[in-house]
């Protein structure tokens, strides 16, 4: 689960969208289907 791997960052931000812009200059991005 997202929420609860972000306890191991010191800052985190979850953000979902259908456009791929919004993962402009991100260290980690994470994309599911299903």
């Amino acid at each position: 689960d997202l929420q609860h791997g972000s306890l191991f960052l010191r800052t985190h931000k979850i953000v979902a969208d259908k456009d791929y812009a919004v993962t402009a200059n991100s260290k980690i991005v994470v994309v599911t289907a299903g």
